[in-house]
């Protein structure tokens, strides 16, 4: 028999339990995505302005208008790239490298002032959805205890007028306690454009 104590604890749990979600919606105003091939790759091939065009109802859509995000910034986890601020960096350029690899080039103008590749199930995923980038750790919160995992997923696929588009999906749940177990998760999708740049450097 459940003990009365532990149960009203349990039920104070759930009652105080935090759920919170904002998912911005893919704009009416962009390109209809390409589709992507059930049995292979999404096609980023392409040169891409570096700078991101938010969608409207991204939850930090006004803050970006002066702070804005950049390609470079999604790819590179460093402050500098080669020595570089990610705002110096105009475009960015995918090319298929084979053998499931995917070169990036980052250029200045007409210069190439870095180059990368990527590979398949390590740095990447080939999903229906798109190329997927997922990160995640788990970790203990110092205040008042308990545990949780944020997982960060980076979905990359191509629209109708050539542009790069990118979905950021960032999900945290776990447990925080201070004088009881309180579960909580959050949920927050963001939406970027990179508009095609039409002549190559």
């Amino acid at each position: 028999m459940i003990n009365r104590s532990w149960l009203l604890v349990l039920l104070t749990g759930l009652l105080f339990s935090c759920t919170s979600s904002r998912i911005a919606t893919y704009p009416d105003s962009w390109a209809e995505p390409e589709p992507v091939s059930q049995d292979g790759c999404a096609d980023l091939s392409g040169l891409y302005e570096n700078r991101a065009i938010d969608a409207s109802d991204n939850e930090s859509a006004q803050w970006h208008q002066t702070h804005p995000r950049f390609l470079s910034e999604f790819l590179v986890a460093r402050l500098l790239v080669n020595g570089y601020k990610h705002k110096w960096i105009t475009a960015v350029r995918f090319a298929s490298s084979g053998e499931g690899n995917l070169s990036v080039d980052y250029f200045k103008k007409d210069k190439i002032i870095y180059s990368e590749t990527l590979e398949e199930n390590g740095d990447f995923s080939c999903m229906p959805e798109g190329v997927v980038f997922e990160s995640g750790y788990s970790m203990l919160y110092e205040f008042g205890g308990g545990a949780g995992k944020r997982v960060t997923r980076l979905i990359f696929f191509k629209a109708r007028d050539g542009s790069l588009m990118l979905t950021e999906d960032f999900s945290e749940k776990g447990i925080t306690s201070v004088f009881l177990p309180i579960p909580f998760s959050d949920k927050k999708v963001s939406r970027y454009r990179f508009p095609a740049v039409e002549a190559n450097p």
